[in-house]
């Protein structure tokens, strides 16, 4: 929607109703102004501090009974709280979704397969895994909550037996 400006000229919705920025320091003078204080003067004046963002939240699930996720990539902040959640909409499949470091889904995979089933096929300390949820059932929702590790290429990945060759994807530290 078009409005006219006070020129006559049009002006989109955002330009006619634009609050004018005040800085910190013009704020500062205008209470020194109002409280009656000589123009010398100085006062502290507290900047408050930024609020804190929570976790990132994150979701991904399976597709249906294709053995793929619903996502390719995922990308976060290094440093920040990261939590997935991971839904399983599958009627027959079991799924697991484990943060990798990048190149070694494959060799995760087996050794998981190898801790089989009551380590969520995911070796106990393999020190390559960043983060995992725990094997979903069949219509089942799960989640991980972890801190991103230092900037680099990651990967996501089901080690359900079988599966690593097909739902995997690429997991983005910046």
């Amino acid at each position: 929607t078009l409005f006219l400006g006070s020129e006559g000229k049009p002006r989109d919705f955002a330009a006619a109703n634009a609050v004018p920025y005040e800085g910190h320091e013009a704020s500062a003078d205008a209470e020194h102004e109002t409280s009656g204080e000589g123009a010398g003067a100085v006062e502290a004046t507290a900047v408050p501090e930024p609020v804190a963002a929570g976790p990132i939240a994150l979701t991904v699930a399976a597709e249906g009974e294709t053995l793929t996720f619903d996502t390719a990539s995922l990308s976060v902040t290094s440093g920040s709280e990261v939590t997935i959640t991971f839904d399983n909409p599958s009627a027959n499949n079991s799924h697991n979704l484990v943060i990798v470091k990048d190149g070694t889904k494959d060799q995760v995979a087996a050794d998981g397969t190898a801790a089989g089933p009551g380590a969520n096929w995911v070796a106990p300390g393999d020190d390559r895994v960043i983060a995992n949820t725990t094997v979903l059932g069949p219509g089942e929702s799960g989640e991980v909550t972890f801190t991103a590790p230092a900037a680099g290429t990651y990967q996501f990945v089901c080690t359900f037996p079988g599966h690593n060759f097909t739902m995997f994807g690429d997991f983005t530290v910046n």
